[in-house]
């Protein structure tokens, strides 16, 4: 494998306690100077991320909001896929009390209220997923998650999954690791094993 693109989740990954890990980052810088193509993915919001680190320059592109939105260091630009759920849905989340966050399409929320989540998704008829990501639990589009939205920079990058490394250490970070080439996984157990595996 010709490594050209390197993707890197953020909390718990590329980040401790919320903040950027300075040796994890000033590998991806080294990486990016020698013309490999970095990006960090992450489920956080970009306004989000963009508090969190003093600055994006390791990263040619953020993959943010679990892969609802594309943001591209070089020109500032933000692409977005998928569209958030109605005002409807979210009414009825704070009328049944769910706390919630949401982002451009996101909506963020904790897995003890995955029942209510799914009841609202059902009730209102959206075409829309749960996915978990540790204790949180992010509600997106239908077929929006990590791997769309790396695939989705790499392709206005002018690169390939095939060419990919990619870093993550929970369910939502499957589909992105399952497209790269080589991956590094930690599954969320306490007792889990590290490990490297190619394609």
């Amino acid at each position: 494998m010709y490594c050209r693109a390197i993707a890197c989740d953020f909390d718990r990954t590329g980040a401790t306690d919320g903040r950027p890990a300075p040796e994890v980052y000033a590998a991806l810088a080294a990486a990016r100077a020698q013309g490999i193509i970095t990006l960090l993915a992450t489920g956080r919001v970009l306004e989000d991320v963009q508090r969190a680190c003093e600055e994006l320059s390791p990263f040619d592109a953020v993959v943010a909001e679990n892969g609802a939105v594309i943001y591209l260091c070089r020109d500032g630009r933000i692409i977005q896929i998928g569209e958030p759920p109605p005002e409807q849905f979210l009414g009825a989340l704070r009328a049944q009390g769910v706390p919630f966050h949401t982002g451009a399409v996101i909506v963020g929320t904790w897995e003890q209220h995955g029942h209510k989540v799914l009841e609202l998704i059902r009730r209102f008829g959206l075409d829309a997923q749960m996915i978990f990501n540790r204790a949180a639990l992010m509600v997106l589009p239908s077929g929006v998650n990590k791997a769309i939205g790396v695939r989705r920079a790499l392709g206005e990058l002018r690169r390939s999954e095939r060419n990919l490394l990619a870093f993550g250490d929970a369910e939502n970070d499957i589909s992105m690791l399952m497209d790269a080439e080589v991956r590094w996984n930690r599954a969320p157990s306490r007792n889990a094993n590290l490990g490297i595996h190619r394609r």
